[in-house]
């Protein structure tokens, strides 16, 4: 092959990376707007119609106890047969989900427990095949920026969303506004599956390799499992909590969106700023110090500073917290297998692994809260256990810390 050849074909490897790139994005964009739009508010109506937060926590106990086979379902599927074939299976059942709670209406808190399953396999589905797209448009250097794209682009629809959703509720009133957000989350779900017609099938017949990526990780990679699935233990239980005890303090659907407007639009301005940041492991490690302390400092406010006072201080303080942690943990992965030599090749492998420990430190902090509010019937105790699974951010940070160079002793 000539220069001129050779040339021209990097040129069209390289036009042909960005279009998969933005179509990538733009798929998760659809998606991402269709969950901002629900997500909370279903989390909000189990608890309007079930009576409380024993509803919502056992929806989501089944969701983190599906998401784990789910992901490795998943990875076998984008692994054997098909990356799109993966994430259209989890941008489905993500519909059929909306869907059966728009046909169940006020029974839905009686089916708990398989709508939580189904919600989890779609998540284990989606995710997964949106992670091994990520690490085959991007190598070690390269993953940094379309991480912060894609978080970009999430949180850009996770601040708009729910405040349309919020408007429509209040405009609506509850009994038409549920069904209305629901109903408009599964027309994004479908647009989003139409969408991924764009995106490049890959049938390569790359191997799950969990052997080598959760059972014998390399040493990098062992730390990187331990640290996530701490991380999981308080991200299971943030990821719906904030959301119901913002809106058991305000008891307004409006404010609760208000809250996601504010929040979310610091947290979309603080993601810009981190992704052009996280390019060497020394500022990816300086980031999360900083985010994990804000999140600490989120806890104790939401936790123990009364009023619309405490849920003021806890949406800025964890605002700028999430991207902080997330965006340079997330690069971490990548850049740890971007750096194996048969990481491409490994890498539906490793987008699994990396579910695995997140998923059961999820369950661990959901199953933590539910023996608080079930077991122990304490309610002052739920302050202590948002700071307890906050602790775990700490943790994680240290371990990370401690490998490729830092200066820990843990294995």
């Amino acid at each position: 092959m000539t220069g001129t050849a050779r040339e021209a074909a990097a040129a069209g490897e390289r036009a042909e990376r960005a279009r998969g790139t933005w179509a990538v994005v733009a798929v998760h964009v659809l998606f991402v707007a269709g969950v901002g739009l629900s997500t909370t508010f279903v989390n909000v109506y189990l608890w309007r119609v079930g009576g409380g937060l024993g509803v919502v926590l056992h929806y989501h106990l089944a969701l983190f106890l599906a998401l784990v086979p789910g992901g490795a379902l998943g990875g076998w599927i984008v692994g054997r047969r098909d990356r799109v074939a993966a994430l259209r299976l989890g941008i489905a059942a993500h519909a059929v989900f909306f869907l059966a709670v728009l046909l169940l209406g006020p029974r839905s808190p009686a089916f708990a427990w398989p709508l939580g399953a189904l919600m989890g396999v779609g998540m284990g589905f989606y995710y997964v095949a949106a992670s091994v797209m990520v690490l085959d448009l991007t190598g070690e250097a390269g993953a940094g920026p379309l991480v912060g794209a894609m978080d970009q682009a999430r949180l850009a629809a996770m601040t708009i969303t729910p405040f349309v959703a919020a408007f429509a509720i209040d405009r609506l009133t509850p009994a038409r506004g549920y069904p209305a957000v629901f109903a408009a989350s599964v027309v994004l779900f479908v647009a989003a599956a139409a969408y991924s017609q764009r995106l490049a099938a890959r049938r390569d017949g790359r191997p799950l390799a969990l052997g080598a990526t959760l059972v014998r990780p390399p040493r990098p990679w062992r730390r990187f499992l331990f640290a996530q699935g701490l991380r999981g233990v308080r991200d299971g239980v943030f990821l719906f909590l904030a959301g119901i005890l913002v809106f058991e303090r305000t008891r307004s659907e409006f404010e609760l969106g208000l809250f996601a407007l504010g929040s979310g639009a610091v947290s979309w301005l603080a993601t810009r700023a981190v992704a052009v940041r996280v390019g060497t492991r020394r500022r990816r490690m300086r980031l999360m110090a900083a985010g994990v302390a804000l999140s600490v400092a989120a806890a104790l406010s939401l936790a123990f500073v009364p009023g619309r006072l405490g849920v003021a201080a806890f949406g800025l303080l964890e605002a700028l917290a999430v991207p902080l942690v997330a965006v340079p943990f997330s690069s971490e992965s990548y850049a740890i297998a971007g750096a194996d030599p048969g990481g491409r090749r490994r890498g539906v492998g490793y987008m699994v692994a990396r579910e695995v420990p997140l998923n059961l430190g999820r369950l661990t902090g959901v199953a933590l809260l539910f023996a608080v509010v079930e077991g122990l019937r304490r309610p002052y105790a739920l302050g202590w256990v948002l700071v307890a699974v906050t602790a775990a951010n700490v943790a994680a940070w240290l371990v990370l810390w401690g490998g490729r160079g830092g200066r820990s002793g843990l294995p």
